[in-house]
């Protein structure tokens, strides 16, 4: 998703891109694709059977980053679950490994992601106007994994209890 930008995301400095998941044989198996800020057209962020998230490029990193808000939105989908707040906390905590930077209008070194962050139209990449976290879009795949693979399994083991009750 970090290449071949069509001019419109090269200017926006974004790029939504679309996943989808379904499950086989008790592994989830997801996809994605890039998608027009045009087709997006304002529709809720957590329509089954997909999930939009931003790949946001940071100019003056030459990187591309994802919001912890996108990454715990995406995590909910392909778990097909709703956190609790203290849930979504301790994912972040468990995701710290990641070593993200903390983007804010009150830091001059990350000013400039912040205010772009924050200037996004929907789907927007963050909740509030506060400090945010971003992480390098070439972690998102092994966060994603991490988080996933822990949370697969307390699921699948919280299901087969249930069936034997």
């Amino acid at each position: 998703m970090q290449y071949d930008w069509a001019p419109e995301e090269l200017q926006q400095r974004r790029r939504l891109v679309q996943f989808w998941r379904e499950e086989r044989d008790n592994k989830i198996v997801c996809a994605f694709q890039p998608v027009p800020q045009e087709s997006y057209r304002g529709r809720v962020n957590r329509i089954s059977p997909f999930c939009i998230v931003s790949c946001i490029f940071w100019e003056s990193q030459r990187q591309c980053y994802m919001t912890s808000v996108d990454l715990v939105v995406l995590l909910e989908f392909l778990l097909n679950i709703r956190m609790s707040m203290e849930e979504k906390n301790r994912v972040r905590r468990n995701l710290q490994i990641y070593k993200p930077v903390t983007a804010g209008k009150n830091r001059d070194e990350t000013m400039d992601i912040y205010r772009l962050i924050m200037s996004f139209p929907s789907p927007k990449p963050r909740h509030i106007e506060k400090d945010i976290k971003v992480f390098n879009w070439n972690t998102v795949p092994l966060a994603l994994q991490k988080v996933v693979t822990k949370y697969h399994t307390s699921v699948l083991k919280k299901k087969q209890k249930h069936q034997e009750q």
